[in-house]
């Protein structure tokens, strides 16, 4: 007979469930990045690199609810990440990014080619355009400039890397650091010359790249991993870093301009306004920080960061990204 009073009996060990291995992983000083299947989907396991100078911006609820509410749109929606320490976890229908296909063989690499990533942009630009219409949520933590505007703007301005990457381009460093500077003061007015002022600062994603745009071959959706980057910052900022990117991969593959430009195209309709002017600035400052980036985070060393810096540098001078 058992005794109410008597000393409780062993609870048996839980077995352990041993993860299954990543079927993607990527490692730089800057972020670190493990897919694995689980049974709805796959699973991303994201953290800043050895060697990130700041940490993920926090995932607080307010901010989780805003991007959940902002729903999807043309088959896109936002993957806000669950905090897992010092990382993220999200949830996604596929184990590679958008980027990873570009790098391999451009448009026509990715599930379903040139049509299926046109809809993915189109609704990436219509989901940014909704997050920078939102409102910050008070009284949640204050976001602060873009960690990438931060970090290109610490390497512009201080010692001599970033005019070592630069010195076959004259006077392309100065105005990189001088449009960070009025990226980074978005609410500042127009200069002497006369040219257009920055928007004011707007809840932004902070770096809405090709890597983190991830689309489910089988259905045709995607998700956009949200949370790590979130910033106030002008409005164009967000789609110059899109637009920077599909200049870096229109530069490496080549292939048909209008294919490239439709891709373009898709992104502006999906957001409803095109940073017109403007456009070559943000871009540049997307691709000038991907030359920092390699050069301090990866193993790609001072070569490829030289070829950064010829793209950022003809976007400077007005030219194409080709």
């Amino acid at each position: 007979m058992n005794s109410t009073t008597g000393t409780a009996a062993p609870v048996p060990p839980v077995p352990s469930v041993p993860l299954a291995a990543p079927v993607s992983s990527y490692r730089t000083g800057l972020l670190t990045t493990d897919v694995r299947p689980v049974s709805a989907g796959y699973e991303w396991l994201r953290a800043p690199g050895p060697a990130a100078p700041t940490p993920f911006r926090p995932a607080i609820d307010p901010l989780r609810r805003l991007c959940e509410g902002i729903g999807e749109h043309h088959g896109v929606r936002l993957a806000f990440g669950v905090e897992t320490g010092a990382g993220r976890r999200y949830l996604a229908g596929h184990h590679e990014s958008v980027a990873h296909y570009l790098l391999l063989g451009g448009p026509s690499a990715v599930p379903g080619g040139t049509p299926a990533l046109e809809r993915a942009l189109r609704g990436t630009g219509a989901l940014l355009a909704a997050l920078h219409r939102a409102p910050w949520p008070a009284p949640a933590l204050e976001p602060g400039p873009a960690r990438g505007l931060r970090r290109l703007w610490d390497w512009l301005t201080e010692g001599t890397g970033a005019a070592e990457v630069f010195a076959a381009h004259d006077g392309v460093c100065d105005i990189l650091r001088d449009w960070c500077a009025r990226a980074l003061d978005a609410d500042a007015d127009a200069d002497a010359a006369g040219r257009e002022p920055l928007s004011l600062p707007v809840l932004s994603h902070g770096a809405p790249g090709l890597g983190s745009l991830v689309l489910d071959p089988r259905t045709g959706t995607a998700v956009l991993l949200t949370g790590e980057d979130l910033c106030l910052a002008p409005w164009p900022y967000d789609l110059g870093w899109i637009t920077g990117e599909l200049a870096e991969m229109r530069w490496a593959h080549g292939g048909d301009p209008t294919e490239w430009q439709r891709l373009l195209g898709a992104l502006t309709e999906g957001y409803g306004r095109s940073t017109g002017g403007q456009g070559r600035r943000w871009a540049a400052l997307r691709i000038a920080l991907h030359a920092h980036d390699t050069l301090a985070y990866s193993d790609s060393g001072s070569g490829a960061a030289a070829v950064y810096a010829l793209l950022a540098a003809r976007l400077v001078r007005g030219g194409e990204a080709r």
